[in-house]
């Protein structure tokens, strides 16, 4: 019976220190054994990835100037994704695994459960290394280095749970008789602090680029510029679609600080357009039976369906240069 459950632990794929941890099962063994495996996995993760040369055959198109922010924003939620899934694993109920209060652990499911924390680990590293490597605008190239920050409180995380957890063990195996119960605790930190830095720094290089750009459209006067979707809160329901050739931001600021309007304007998409006056015209055409009034700007439709008649408006100006 013990060769045949030994046999069974074998088939998991363990390290020769997970495995005598596994079969030996000392004093604490099933958070010992949790520490290791997890250890394990995040080095073999780390010389995978730094072994493997990155294939860009599978990367998507060039982020054009007119998709960045799309591009962030869905980038930003894949990674709040992992981060979401990762901390609701950790506070789960981990009974099967660890057992209740002085009843032996099952070594099959701390491994399961640390295997589904390395991959978490996997997700994460994966996640940077194809935001960096995605083909981007030149004039935006510092986005992706910013942008690939947002995974480091995972990966560190997990690479910081190992250590942490074998500390707090060898103070507690090494305690005296008489000592106070010391209390181990299992969490792994990903709080987003820094998230909102990084944010406000891609913000300012978008920015800069739409300085740079108003420039260049006042120096030629080009029709350049950008359609918007403005939101208030004094008007639920609707939303404000427009053109401007200034940064949409001040433009939502100008509006909000009319007569008249009692909350200010937030700015909730916005796309750059190499003809502004064409592709407003095709988005309020396309949303006309969704207009409040035939002389103003306001629809009454969702910020999802008008994000996509916007697309569209980009494509649709796009082809009339060809």
């Amino acid at each position: 019976m013990f060769f045949r459950k030994k046999k069974k632990i074998n088939s998991l794929g363990l390290s020769s220190k997970s495995l005598q941890l596994a079969t030996e099962k000392p004093d604490h063994w099933e958070y010992l054994l949790f520490a290791q495996v997890i250890g394990d996995g995040v080095e073999a993760n780390k010389k995978n990835f730094q072994n493997s040369s990155f294939s860009s055959t599978t990367l998507a198109e060039k982020i054009e100037f007119d998709r960045i922010l799309v591009w962030v924003s869905e980038s930003f939620d894949d990674c709040e994704r992992i981060m979401a899934e990762l901390d609701s694993l950790m506070n789960s109920n981990h009974e099967k695994a660890f057992g209740p209060p002085g009843t032996p652990g099952n070594v099959e499911a701390i491994v399961a459960l640390s295997y589904k924390i390395i991959g978490y680990y996997y997700q994460a590293m994966s996640w940077s290394q194809n935001v960096i490597h995605t083909p981007i605008d030149s004039r935006l190239a510092e986005i992706p280095s910013e942008l690939a920050k947002m995974s480091t409180s995972i990966t560190a995380g997990i690479e910081q749970f190992s250590p942490n957890l074998l500390k707090q063990l060898e103070i507690a195996i090494t305690a005296p008789p008489n000592a106070p119960p010391q209390e181990v605790t299992i969490t792994i930190g990903v709080e987003p602090s820094h998230m909102n830095q990084l944010l406000l720094s891609i913000q300012e290089i978008i920015e800069q680029e739409i300085i740079e750009i108003e420039k260049t459209n006042e120096q030629t006067n080009y029709k350049a510029g950008f359609i918007y979707l403005f939101e208030n809160p004094s008007m639920e329901g609707l939303v404000k679609i427009g053109k401007t050739k200034k940064d949409p931001h001040e433009r939502a600021k100008e509006l909000g600080g009319a007569t008249g309007v009692p909350t200010p304007f937030s700015v909730v998409f916005y796309q750059f357009v190499d003809d502004c006056d064409e592709a407003e015209r095709y988005v309020h055409k396309q949303l006309e039976k969704y207009r409040e009034s035939s002389s103003r700007e306001f629809f009454r439709v969702s910020t999802n369906d008008a994000i996509h008649i916007m697309v569209d408006a980009k494509n649709h100006v796009d082809k009339q240069k060809i």
